[in-house]
């Protein structure tokens, strides 16, 4: 298999020991292991995943073949479960949806090997953890909002304006029909890339409505509301 578990574990390792002698400040991104979790647990690091590492497995891979090809590789169904667990417990800091979209035709190059590795993941990955962790009781809602939003704002110094719903910050909220169902469909995405390893899976919750800075900028009737260009930079909090 390219890029066993032992490479990330020994990444991380690696990370940590030269953290440790500089003081630095660390952040992992796209772990897909839970030893290289554990790892981490001991430390002043922070860890992301990715939705892909909770949702899929090596029996999914060999099924779904060049959709589902990331970097990290997916790894089997037992360390999926330890995954999901150490994301409930709080050990892994938040959820990444590591979005990488490309053209269906850089996906089909007849090579796994050349086949582009990353997959389109903005427009998945809050319902799949809607779905698949709240709705399904690996998730309490408090912790859903914390992996998709507060962690991620505190994290990279941006709570002042992000990550909760408070006096003085950004309005930026997501409207989510908890009775309606999603059936994902690639070609549909906004995102120029149309190909999913979710492709025709079907997820409890439909986003209604996005809002950033008070305007809704997605509706599910009208699609995307406003122009590009709408994004603001961001400014870290005593920076």
């Amino acid at each position: 298999m390219s890029r066993p578990e032992i490479a990330e574990i020994i990444a991380i390792s690696t990370a940590l020991s030269i953290v440790n002698s500089t003081g630095g400040d660390l952040h992992i991104v796209h772990v897909s292991t839970s030893e290289g979790v554990r790892l981490l647990m001991n430390s002043a690091a922070t860890c992301e995943t990715a939705p892909h590492y909770l949702a899929f497995n090596l029996a999914d891979f060999k099924r779904i073949r060049s959709p589902l090809k990331v970097s990290p590789c997916i790894k089997t169904k037992e360390n999926q479960d330890r995954l999901w667990k150490l994301l409930s417990g709080g050990a892994i800091t938040f959820v990444a949806s590591d979005h990488a979209p490309c053209p269906e035709k850089m996906k089909n190059t007849d090579s796994i090997w050349t086949d582009y590795s990353g997959i389109p993941g903005i427009e998945t990955s809050l319902l799949f953890l809607f779905s698949e962790g709240y709705k399904k009781g690996k998730l309490s809602i408090s912790r859903l909002i914390e992996i998709t939003s507060t962690a991620a704002a505190k994290r990279y110094g941006l709570f002042h304006r992000k990550g909760s719903i408070s006096v003085g910050k950004d309005a930026d909220l997501v409207l989510i029909n908890p009775f309606k169902k999603t059936k994902i469909l690639g070609r549909k995405f906004f995102s120029r890339g149309k190909v999913t390893p979710f492709e025709n899976r079907v997820f409890k919750g439909k986003i209604e409505k996005t809002i950033v800075r008070g305007r809704v900028v997605f509706d599910s009737d009208k699609g995307i509301c406003v122009l590009p260009g709408y994004g603001s930079y961001l400014q870290r909090e005593n920076v």
